[in-house]
């Protein structure tokens, strides 16, 4: 029944994004760390590194938020676009700062995000660090004024 389903789902559904049915499945292996799901379903179905997941968050800000470096970087290999905004405006690099995952952020920098990129109602991220005192990623991350 579940085949039945499936099959069902991926010929009936539009993907612009992807089937919320397999937005879940992505949310629930990044949760979970499970590396080997991630690169699964984003092997089968690559317009889901641009999915927004529950409450807006993309796959990207999900991982970055939490601080999972290496689904992260399975991201990234993947091709997702380091600037993708979640729903209130800001990017992973914002989510990785706001959370202090220091490694996280030299890694997403290394890969060429730009810290002084933000949304309209997002935040730079040095103006989320140097607000939390957070000392070591003021070092890390530019001053940004637009």
């Amino acid at each position: 029944m579940k085949l039945i389903y499936i099959v069902l789902l991926t010929l009936l559904l539009p993907i612009s994004g992807c089937s919320d049915f397999y937005s879940n499945d992505l949310q629930k292996a990044i949760e979970e760390n499970n590396l080997v799901e991630i690169d699964q379903l984003l092997g089968e179905h690559p317009k889901l590194l641009e999915a927004y997941l529950y409450d807006g968050w993309t796959p990207l800000t999900l991982a970055a938020r939490e601080g999972k470096l290496k689904v992260t970087k399975l991201l990234v290999k993947h091709g997702v676009d380091l600037e993708h905004l979640e729903g209130s405006g800001n990017s992973a690099l914002a989510w990785a700062t706001f959370n202090q995952h220091i490694e996280v952020v030299r890694y997403l920098i290394s890969m060429g995000a730009n810290p002084c990129f933000k949304g309209e109602k997002g935040s730079f991220p040095y103006t989320i660090a140097k607000n939390k005192g957070y000392n070591e990623l003021k070092k890390i991350l530019p001053k940004c004024t637009k």
